[in-house]
């Protein structure tokens, strides 16, 4: 049993490996990977957690659940809040500038989709470095409002999924405290296959979009049957990919924090001694350093991230994989079956 389920890891591990071989050698998508990650950074579980750590108990539905059940809304209540206070005149000023900011972000985020996929695909498929002119050409036409309705569709579920699940959860947290971590453990059942089915779905049915230039209908048939035929390989692979982007956080992290704390001593020494432009300048230093180690190391995971899920399609096409806890269960069956 050992030995296959090794060999279903070793899958595993030749498709991170090409993954990242597409990533080291396509450092021109990472930016583009960085606009992509501002609609889907390509991780399925990174966010799974967040509406329950808000969630506090209740006995009535309100306008805090949802607030809490949907990333981002709560701020962009309260900045449309401030708008409605305005003049008329510097309320539709201001709408109009949040509606152009808004559409520029999706557009730019939906470029930054077809010309990561088109180059980690062209990639893919002929295992050769492509120029980015190349990938450029590739990109014959904008599938805009195609991506634009996959990811609205995995956007709109995975909110009303946890909005749906948030206000019973509430609600037993409220009439029966002492349940607190059997109620949280029900929640999570529930929910992490609801998350991994809708993201899957998605990321399958964007690379499909864009490798193919099909009908809406083929491309959810593609997407569908690509899910159900290899869906606890995709499982298996996507919590491997979720923790490998935790490992690298957790070093970036430390590398942030080695780097901050010696410049806040140094700005805090000088700023005892009265040298502010000193403290300024490295402030300003830091700041930068950061931005750009940012974007560096967050536009590397999304392309490794993206070209995990573009390799497991070409490998599932291609010969399959057989997933390691259905090796285990195989092996189980047979051993009660003697």
């Amino acid at each position: 049993m050992f030995k296959e389920v090794q060999n279903s890891l070793t899958d595993y591990g030749k498709i991170l490996r090409k993954s990242w071989e597409s990533t080291w050698n396509h450092k021109s998508l990472w930016l583009f990977a960085v606009l992509a990650g501002g609609i889907n950074s390509g991780v399925i579980f990174h966010n799974l957690v967040r509406g329950t750590w808000r969630l506090e108990p209740t006995d009535a539905w309100s306008s805090a659940i949802i607030e809490q059940s949907i990333d981002g809304l709560p701020w962009l209540l309260r900045y449309l809040q401030e708008i409605f206070t305005l003049e008329p005149a510097r309320m539709i000023g201001s709408l109009a500038i949040l509606a152009i900011a808004v559409a520029l972000f999706i557009f730019l985020s939906i470029a930054g989709q077809q010309i990561l996929v088109t180059g980690l695909t062209q990639h893919s498929k002929s295992k050769r470095v492509i120029a980015f002119s190349k990938i450029v050409k590739e990109v014959r036409h904008m599938h805009f409002w195609q991506l634009f309705s996959i990811n609205a569709f995995m956007h709109l579920s995975l909110a009303l999924t946890v909005l749906a699940l948030a206000f019973p959860l509430t609600t037993l947290l409220g009439a029966a405290p002492a349940m607190e971590s059997l109620i949280y453990f029900a929640f999570y059942v529930i929910l992490v296959p609801i998350i991994f089915v809708v993201h899957a779905f998605s990321m399958f049915a964007m690379i499909y979009t864009i490798r193919h230039n099909a009908s809406l209908h083929e491309i959810v048939s593609r997407s569908w049957k690509m899910l159900s035929q290899h869906w606890l390989a995709a499982f298996e692979l996507s919590v491997l990919l979720f923790f490998v982007n935790i490992l690298v956080a957790l070093i970036g992290s430390i590398i942030t924090l080695l780097t901050i704390v010696p410049l806040g001593i140094i700005a805090f020494t000088s700023t005892a001694g009265g040298s502010m432009t000193i403290a300024i300048g490295l402030g300003i230093m830091g700041l930068i350093a950061l931005t750009i180690f940012s974007v560096i190391v967050g536009g590397a995971m999304i392309t490794f991230n993206y070209s995990t899920w573009v390799h497991l399609v070409e490998r599932s096409e291609r010969s399959g994989i057989l997933p390691a806890l259905e090796h285990t269960f195989l092996r189980i069956r047979k051993f009660f079956a003697k």
